[in-house]
């Protein structure tokens, strides 16, 4: 770089200071506000930015002992109370976060808090080939061979017995047994004179047919019906009782047990299907359930993410120059609530006229009466955008990027100071090459 000239070599037209940030806060979900830290959120106050990369590192710490995020609601209220402007009612995001912390902790303490003895347990099932009897796939191959076993001796007994027909009634003969008599005795009174009768003895009866082809019926004591068949084996009408019934629905055993079969048989294949799936899983188990957990985590962190969206701190280092909302009223998603700005550097933003040509980068430097007194501040920046004028090519639209004064007070430039061109020299530095 060239040393700065002996005198000015550029003219100021007109010149104003812009910040280097500005930003209108808002919130990202519309909602009412319901508080507002007067200790930050106020005209003039300066503030520091809020470190949003640290803080968001910590939400993602997890007690695990319990499995619980450390971070609910209440404990990021506390984290960020020093920096917080404003928030929106958010009681009902509150409850939404605790409520997903619970339900994973829940679910790691149940589970996921296990996850290679769950492996190991399901290995032991699915994949043990040194215990084949207790390997659950070998255990349902098995239970399909004798269910389809069962079935085909079934249909072979149907057909060799031939029973393929519809079943219209149900018969089946009795046994008859032993019946017990029963005794009554009686007592008769006659002119004052008691009487007593021996007593009679009575058995039930049942109509029945003499012989076994024979269809007229007639009764006969239950008694002398076993004796007889006793003393006559050669007549089964004697010794037995047929009962038959007809049935309300009509039958078809054959076909009833297909029909049960296939339905069983399909009933099967979904397990067998089922089971297989698992038996895929279980060689990288460990990973599927610790992507289970994580997905757990990211629907927590989802929700600490909706809770901090209803809450307004500042992404920047500045000075509040602009309140729009109080409390209590409704503010829409994206609408300003807050003006913050960074005057610690500035953009000098305006026309000047330079005889000769500008390059990104060059070092200019500002001396100029402050407020129209003897004062003088000296800045020093860099051109940072650069364009010719309409007017004249010897006039350049500039922006010009410097640090403001340190001093806070009385030698710090405003923002929207207007330069004053008759009191304000300015210098363009020559590169070396220029």
């Amino acid at each position: 770089m060239s040393p700065m000239p002996a005198r000015p070599n550029a003219k100021v037209h007109s010149l104003s200071v812009r910040p280097i940030q500005s930003v209108d806060l808002a919130f990202e979900v519309p909602g009412v506000l319901s508080f507002q830290d007067f200790s930050n959120a106020c005209l003039g106050k300066r503030l520091e930015r809020f470190d949003f990369e640290n803080f968001y590192s910590l939400l993602e710490n997890v007690d695990h002992s319990t499995g619980l995020f450390l971070f609910d609601g209440a404990n990021i209220l506390k984290k960020v109370r020093d920096s917080m402007l404003f928030t929106l009612r958010n009681r009902g995001v509150s409850a939404s976060l605790s409520q997903s912390i619970a339900s994973r902790a829940n679910a790691y303490l149940e589970k996921y808090s296990s996850i290679q003895r769950i492996h190991k347990i399901y290995q032991d099932i699915y994949a043990n080939d040194a215990d084949p009897e207790n390997n659950r796939m070998n255990i349902l191959a098995s239970l399909s061979g004798a269910q389809k076993a069962r079935y085909e001796m079934l249909m072979r007994e149907y057909c060799t017995q031939n029973r393929k027909s519809v079943v219209k009634d149900y018969s089946a003969r009795v046994n008859i047994t032993p019946i017990a008599s029963r005794s009554t005795r009686y007592s008769i009174t006659i002119n004052d004179s008691s009487h007593d009768i021996d007593s009679i003895s009575t058995y039930p009866q049942i109509l029945h047919t003499k012989e076994e082809n024979d269809t007229t019926k007639v009764w006969s004591d239950l008694e002398s019906l076993q004796q007889a068949a006793l003393e006559n084996e050669s007549n089964p009408a004697l010794r037995t009782q047929k009962t038959t019934t007809e049935l309300v629905e009509l039958r078809y055993p054959e076909k009833d047990e297909e029909i049960a079969f296939h339905k069983a048989h399909i009933e099967l294949q979904d397990e067998l299907l089922r089971h297989s799936l698992i038996k895929l899983r279980v060689e990288n188990l460990s990973q599927i359930m610790t992507n289970e957990l994580k997905l757990m985590d990211l629907e927590v962190m989802k929700q600490q993410e909706a809770y901090i969206q209803t809450i307004m701190l500042s992404p920047i280092s500045g000075i509040v120059t602009a309140i729009y909302k109080d409390v209590g009223e409704t503010v829409d998603a994206g609408e300003p609530v807050i003006r913050i700005e960074n005057d610690d550097e500035l953009l000098i933003v305006g026309l000047i006229q330079y005889r000769g040509g500008l390059s990104l980068n060059q070092e200019v430097t500002f001396i100029t009466k402050k407020y129209e007194s003897n004062d003088t501040i000296t800045l020093t920046g860099q051109l940072v955008a650069i364009r010719g004028h309409d007017a004249d090519d010897d006039s350049w639209d500039v922006i010009i990027r410097c640090r403001n004064s340190p001093d806070r007070n009385d030698n710090r430039l405003p923002i929207n100071y207007q330069f004053d061109k008759d009191n304000t020299d300015l210098y363009i530095l020559c590169t070396s090459n220029a």
